[in-house]
C-alpha cells in the first residue's frame, strides 16, 4: 500500500511537469516494493519508472525498466501478452494518460517502432509477442515514429544530415575532452 501511494504521488508530480520529483517518489516506491517482495507492485513501479525515464530522455533506462516490469508481471503470474499490456496500456492508465498514449488508436500520440522479425535471431517464430519482448534488438528496427512523425525510415534517420550530425558530435566530444 505504501508503494502504491508513492506511485500516485509520483503521477501527480509527473502531471505537473516535475519529472525529477516524480522519478524520486517512484524510486521510493520501488524500495518499498522490493522490501515487501510484491512482484505485481514491482511491475507497476517499473512501468511508471520507464515512462518517467522516457520523459527524461534515458532510452536505455526505459528499455531496462519495461523489461523489468514485464519480468515482475510474469513472476506475479501474468502471461507475456498481459505483461506487455502492463508495460504499454497499463502503464499509460496508471499515469492517467490512457486517453493520450499506451495503444495505437486514432487521436492518440503515436510513438511506434517497426521491427523486422525475419532475422535469424528471431527464428523459429512461435510467439511474436515473446519474440518482440525478449529477443528483438536494435539492429532489427526498420522504422520509428515519434509523436506521429516518422524519424527513421528503412533503418536510416529521416530529415537528418548525417555529416552535420557527426561534425556536431565530434565538436561536443572535443569540448568534453578539454
Amino acid at each position: 500500500r505504501q508503494a502504491e501511494v508513492r506511485i500516485g504521488l509520483a503521477y501527480s508530480y509527473f502531471q505537473a511537469k516535475q519529472t525529477e520529483r516524480a522519478k524520486s517518489l517512484n524510486d521510493e516506491a520501488m524500495a518499498i516494493a522490493l522490501r515487501d517482495g510484491d512482484p505485481m507492485t514491482l511491475a507497476h513501479v517499473y512501468t511508471t519508472q520507464g515512462i518517467f525515464l522516457d520523459a527524461l530522455g534515458d532510452s536505455p533506462g526505459v528499455k531496462r525498466a519495461f523489461l523489468a516490469a514485464i519480468d515482475y508481471a510474469r513472476k506475479a503470474g501474468a502471461k507475456t501478452d498481459e505483461a506487455l499490456y502492463l508495460a504499454t496500456m497499463g502503464g499509460a492508465r496508471a499515469l492517467g494518460l490512457g486517453d493520450e498514449i499506451g495503444s495505437i488508436e486514432v487521436g492518440k500520440r503515436a510513438d511506434l517502432v517497426a521491427v523486422s522479425l525475419d532475422e535469424w535471431s528471431s527464428q523459429p517464430m512461435y510467439n511474436p509477442i515473446s519474440q518482440l519482448v525478449y529477443t528483438t534488438n536494435r539492429s532489427q528496427v526498420t522504422d520509428v515514429w515519434v509523436d506521429g512523425y516518422q524519424r527513421v525510415r528503412e533503418g536510416s534517420l529521416v530529415d537528418v544530415d548525417r555529416g552535420d550530425l557527426l561534425r556536431r558530435a565530434k565538436r561536443w566530444a572535443d569540448q568534453i575532452g578539454k
